[in-house]
């Protein structure tokens, strides 16, 4: 494509992210003009996901594939006496990491919005029906999906040659990165279990003491890590570690 295309295809993802953070990030309300809003949302994201469908669907009919390496676990590779496939074969329009990332996540959109619509008026009755109302699982799905969706404008400005450089940069180290989690993670409960034991003082658990622990790393308010999941923990402990990169 040329960037004229390019640029009206990121127009068209730019609007699905605009609709979406309207009708879920700002507006919460389910019925009435935001379920209006959410019904285009979720139109434009079953649009967005036949055409990459059909897109993938085109590439391997034609023979556009690509070959991605499957490393297995030696054991898993004895046990079945290396007949495990080697390679896996996918479209090669996959190979791509934001069309990759964007079929899942405009499925995931379609998903939000027609399994929890009401484009009518709000209901008068004080107890609403439970088909609308969010539950945790739908709450966690909506917060990876507006992730996704905010990351994935980030390949707007991929033409431009010093976001390009630095968005290698950080791809380069995110195995690093994760590797720092990790022995973090460790040092972190290692430690919080040494504090529980003599019930220091806002350690007296290894949940407290690992909470305790996380606020002073992040330089949060020391109940603050209370008051919120074990997944908004790690999206704050994330951002903050790929913003000080």
């Amino acid at each position: 494509f040329g960037k004229p295309m390019f640029f009206g295809i990121q127009g068209f993802y730019l609007v699905i992210v605009i609709f979406f953070f309207e009708s879920f990030v700002y507006e919460k309300e389910h019925c009435g003009r935001n379920g209006v809003v959410r019904l285009v949302t979720g139109a434009l994201a079953v649009l967005a996901c036949a055409c990459q469908a059909l897109l993938a669907l085109s590439h391997w009919r034609h023979g556009l594939t690509a070959e991605l390496p499957i490393t297995w676990p030696a054991w898993l590779c004895t046990a079945t006496r290396g007949r495990l496939p080697k390679v896996l074969v996918v479209p090669r329009t996959l190979m791509n990491v934001w069309n990759a990332s964007r079929l899942p996540t405009y499925t995931g959109v379609a998903y939000l919005v027609f399994s929890n619509l009401c484009v009518g008026p709000a209901p008068e009755d004080a107890e609403v029906p439970d088909g609308w109302e969010h539950r945790g699982r739908m709450q966690m799905l909506s917060s990876v999906v507006a992730l996704a969706l905010g990351l994935q404008t980030l390949e707007t400005f991929m033409l431009h040659s010093s976001v390009a450089s630095l968005m290698l940069q950080v791809q380069n180290l995110i195995p690093d990165v994760l590797r720092a989690l990790l022995v973090c993670m460790i040092l972190v409960v290692s430690f919080g279990g040494s504090l529980a034991v003599v019930e220091a003082v806002n350690f007296d658990t290894l949940g407290t003491a690992i909470s305790s622990l996380i606020s002073l790393n992040l330089n949060m308010e020391s109940n603050l890590t209370e008051e919120v999941s074990a997944y908004d923990v790690v999206l704050i402990t994330v951002v903050v570690v790929l913003i000080q990169i």
